[in-house]
């Protein structure tokens, strides 16, 4: 019977898990033919930037909401937290991405340095893109609501994929910036889509409590090292 009762979750975490590999595919044969070389590169530098990025926030902001969200029901105020710990911590990284993008593409591509640079400028853009998707899918997982984490995600791979095909047979499809755009819209409408979903988690008191922020950093400062 347990087992049993915990099949469906695993089935759909495994649906999930399964997305990105879907998008990387999908990557493959409806970007890498599309785009020039160095274009090709550019992009892939800043999704490698971005990918880091969202990972340390996760290891800062929603991995301790996680936590945090699961051991209580008053969890108002770890939301704010965690929400407050995300916006600082991209706002920082999108200052730094603004301030020295030049010097970061000329120490990868002394080269190509003015086609990475325009890349990493769309950094900040993508950040804010997915900035509730992230905390809306801590919130989920601190419920083990598999299901609705698997439609957050498949919003952001699947969509941006189904937009990056519709775009390929309609010749708007030609640029890395093409596709930053699109990646934009995916992670915004998944974004959407998290709130949508996590809407009865935010219909509650959402105080500032300095004890809960400060928790939060305590353990979120120690997880990402």
């Amino acid at each position: 019977m347990r087992f049993g009762k915990h099949l469906g979750k695993g089935l759909w975490a495994f649906a999930d898990k399964s997305l990105p590999a879907v998008y990387g595919v999908g990557f493959i044969f409806l970007v890498v033919r599309v785009l020039p070389e160095k274009e090709y590169g550019a992009f892939a530098v800043l999704q490698s930037v971005f990918t880091i990025v969202t990972a340390l926030a996760f290891s800062l902001a929603q991995q301790p909401l996680t936590k945090f969200a699961a051991e209580t029901r008053e969890n108002g105020a770890y939301i704010v937290a965690g929400f407050i710990l995300n916006v600082l911590f991209f706002g920082l990284v999108s200052l730094a991405a603004v301030m020295f993008s030049g010097e970061f593409a000329a120490l990868l591509d002394p080269a190509n340095s003015r086609i990475i640079e325009g890349m990493l400028s769309f950094l900040p853009v993508l950040l804010a893109a997915a900035l509730i998707r992230g905390l809306t899918v801590s919130l989920l997982q601190a419920d083990y609501q598999i299901q609705k984490i698997f439609w957050i995600d498949a919003a952001y791979f699947l969509g941006t994929m189904i937009m990056v095909y519709g775009a390929s047979k309609m010749g708007r499809f030609n640029t890395a910036t093409d596709l930053v755009h699109l990646n934009t819209i995916g992670l915004a409408l998944s974004s959407a889509v998290g709130l949508v979903l996590t809407l009865g988690h935010l219909r509650v008191k959402l105080p500032f409590r300095r004890d809960a922020f400060i928790r939060m950093w305590d353990f979120g400062k120690y997880n990402v090292g």
